[in-house]
């Protein structure tokens, strides 16, 4: 599925490239993430951890209305447990890949698409808790995000995103635990 997702985004980016106007641009702003656990006899109480996030994005006109932008972000994630769990927070640190198909209304912009990410880090306490054993994270995320944002004519914009992670991270057995977050981002793109 995830690799049928990926070249359908591939075939659009390849096809819109070749009769499409590119722009480039840069953004940065703030992650509230956060990670739902549960299952295997236990609930965790998360709430969310605010990071920041900050990278670069090509915007490939369809026509007058739609494109495509595939962004490369580096984001803060992780979540905040209840204190009878943990009195320290989950921190990760990602390279996400948005793949946004965004609709415009003059300034004003819909957004909506499938979004990957690859955990470069994450730990506890200072505590890696991406490594071989059973309890630990799986180093791939992916799901979908959907947002709306707002741009200038000079090139400032700014967008404000709901990401819903569809991945389980998890390895451990009968429980589930899935990334989600909000996104407010500042960006430029060059004209």
């Amino acid at each position: 599925m995830i690799k049928k997702i990926a070249l359908l985004v591939a075939v659009v980016a390849i096809s819109t490239a070749a009769f499409a106007q590119i722009q480039f641009g840069l953004k940065g702003g703030v992650n509230m993430g956060n990670v739902k656990i549960s299952g295997g006899g236990m609930s965790v109480d998360t709430k969310m951890l605010i990071g920041f996030q900050a990278g670069a994005f090509a915007n490939f006109g369809i026509n007058d209305k739609l494109s495509f932008q595939p962004e490369f972000l580096f984001q803060q994630g992780g979540c905040k447990f209840d204190e009878d769990f943990s009195d320290e927070p989950l921190k990760a640190n990602m390279i996400a890949v948005p793949m946004m198909f965004k609709y415009s209304f003059d300034a004003f912009k819909i957004l909506v698409g499938p979004q990957f990410a690859y955990i470069l880090s994450a730990e506890v306490d200072g505590e890696d808790v991406t490594g071989e054993d059973e309890l630990d994270m799986k180093k791939l995320d992916y799901g979908i995000a959907l947002g709306a944002g707002y741009e200038l004519e000079n090139g400032i914009g700014f967008d404000a995103r709901y990401y819903i992670g569809l991945a389980n991270l998890t390895k451990a057995e009968e429980t589930t635990a899935k990334a989600s977050g909000i996104q407010i981002s500042l960006y430029y793109t060059f004209k």
